[in-house]
Formats: C-alpha cells, structure tokens, sequence
C-alpha cells in the first residue's frame, strides 16, 4: 500500500484488498492522500471497508484524472485547458462527487465571474461539465449530476478597443522597468500572454529574424517576424538559450498590468488588449489580412476578418462602393437653392 503522484499534480493510494487491487486518485495534495489511506487502513482492520459496495465515496479528483487521461493531453490548446483544469481541481478536488451540489458549482461560477469575465467562468463550467458527465458515462459515478440549475451569464461580445500609438507611449513611459520589454513585445507581435510567458531564447533567432512559437493556444506552432524596432530591446535582456524571455508569473503579470492600466485611467482594457492593439495598427499600416492571420495564429480568416476595417485601402474601397450606390453628387439632387 502507498500514496503516488499523478502526470497532473494529483495524489492517490494504491492498495490491496481481499487479493484484489485498488489505485485510485482521491486528492490533491500528498498530506491529503495519507490522510485517506489511513482512514482505509483502519477501516479494512475494524471491518468497516467495503469498496465495492457503491461509487458514492469517489472523489472529484479521481474522475478528473480519469477525465484528463483520455482528452487532456489531446485537446486544442492543451496549455489553456490545464490552466483552468487546474483551477477547478484546486477548488473541487478534494470532494467526494455526490457531495458537491448546485450550490457549490453556481458560487464557483459567480466568483470566477466577478473576478474575469462571463466568457472565462463559462469556460470553467464546460470543463467542470464535461468531467462529470464523463464520469457518468463511464459510470465511475452514480448519483445526480450538481451542472443541472446552474445559472450562467452570456459571454462578452467581441472587443474593438485597442491601443492607439499615444496610448502605447504612456504605457511604456509609465510601467515599471520589468513590465517594458513585455509591454514592446505583446505590441510588435501581437502574441497572446501564455505564448510571451512561455517564449524561451532558443525560440528567438535573431540571424533569420525569427520569433518561433512552440506552445499556442491552437497546439501548433507559428513562426512571427523580428520587428526592427523589437530586436535591440530584446538583445540587451537576451541570455541562456535554454531560459525563458520573460522571467515573470501571470499572476504577476495580471496585477502590475492592471495597475498600470488603472493608474492611467483605461477602464476596460486588459493585458490581451495589446494583441487587438497589434492587429489592428498592422492593418492601418496597410497590413495583408491573410499574413495577419498567420501572424496571430488563428484557425480561420473569419477570426481576423474583424480587423479588416482598420486597412486604408477596405476603407477607401468601401467609400468607393458607397458612393457609386445612388450617386446623389453627380445627379445634384441635394443641391440647396
């Protein structure tokens, strides 16, 4: 009998029972893990264990893990969804399934909801969801399933706002030494804030003038242009092949951006407000839409279509139909007499 870490975090015991084995995942820290299977020891002693009875006494990180072993390591954006994996197992893990209820996953919901936005506290509960479901289906479980009644928001519309060439100037003249360089980067390349976190100098080839992204949010990689303007900043920090550019954590990150944002007074704007920034000044400089969406990784042009609109030449084009629809100018019909 002992206790073993999973490929996960997550802790469980692996012990024998009447000639019969048991592994299972039962909680998330070690401690936790010992706890159980002393508790299982002196039950099998005083005659009280009975494994087999139900699957009432199954914990949520069991079946997460059993979850994660089947989809997690295949999902699009794999980084992603282990963050917020994560998360929900910090907070449910260490339950037993049939003891969560509605209550519990609609408290978890509003506080992932007050803290980001619906869209992320709606992304939370697809995951929590789909665990559940899953061990349903496997029957890993037999009970009521808590996602039933829980009350959701809809996601946020698409977001417009970005940076304008002045905004960004304040921003660099008014953040702290460590957040520039980052601050530079997220602007000239529009990278999103997992791949600049997880960006490492073996990545950076500056003789090809080369950004590699090896870790995306789509699960595959991308290689972006050195911008001119970029390369000497990123010399200047730039040291063991094998480190990460930017030695900070998104908490970290998260916090100080936040601050500068609020000591400057942008209300509504956000660390990703630097890849919309990127898109859309790459598109008033006259920037290719089908290189953009290679640039910032997306599946499909319909995603990048949104920056459109920013190009001089959509917006010339467009005036041009506009005015050829009635021609009011050539038939004088607004004349004033």
């Amino acid at each position: 009998m002992g206790v073993f870490e999973t490929e996960n975090g997550t802790w469980g015991i692996d012990y024998r029972y009447k000639s019969k084995r048991y592994k299972r995942v039962v909680a998330i820290t070690r401690k936790l893990a010992l706890d159980i299977e002393r508790k299982i020891l002196t039950d099998i002693k005083e005659g009280k264990f009975f494994p087999d009875l139900d699957k009432q006494d199954v914990t949520f990180a069991e079946i997460a893990e059993r979850y994660w072993s089947l989809h997690g390591r295949k999902t699009r954006g794999a980084q992603t969804f282990k963050y917020t994996f994560d998360i929900i197992l910090s907070r449910f893990g260490h339950m037993k399934v049939a003891d969560i209820t509605t209550e519990d996953i609609q408290k978890f919901y509003n506080d992932t909801w007050e803290r980001t936005s619906p869209s992320t506290a709606n992304r939370h509960f697809s995951l929590f969801r789909a665990i559940i479901n899953k061990a349903l289906n496997l029957k890993l479980y037999k009970g009521q399933n808590p996602c039933i009644g829980v009350v959701r928001q809809r996601d946020n519309p698409p977001r417009d706002k970005y940076f304008t060439k002045e905004d960004i100037k304040s921003l660099l003249v008014t953040a702290e030494n460590r957040l520039k360089p980052i601050i530079a980067f997220a602007v000239l390349t529009g990278c999103r804030k997992m791949e600049i976190l997880n960006l490492r100098w073996k990545d950076v080839d500056f003789y090809g003038g080369i950004i590699r992204i090896t870790m995306s949010k789509s699960g595959k990689p991308r290689e972006i242009p050195l911008a001119n303007d970029l390369r000497p900043i990123l010399l200047a920090m730039h040291t063991n092949p094998q480190d990460k550019v930017f030695n900070i954590t998104v908490p970290a990150l998260k916090y100080s951006f936040n601050k500068l944002l609020k000591k400057l007074g942008f209300e509504g704007y956000c660390f990703h407000t630097c890849r919309h920034t990127f898109a859309s000044l790459y598109m008033q400089n006259d920037g290719n839409i089908t290189d953009l969406q290679r640039i910032l990784g997306h599946a499909t042009i319909e995603l990048t279509m949104r920056y459109s609109h920013f190009s001089p030449q959509y917006i010339q084009q467009t005036i041009k139909v506009m005015d050829g629809i009635i021609a009011l100018s050539e038939n004088k019909l607004l004349e004033l007499t």
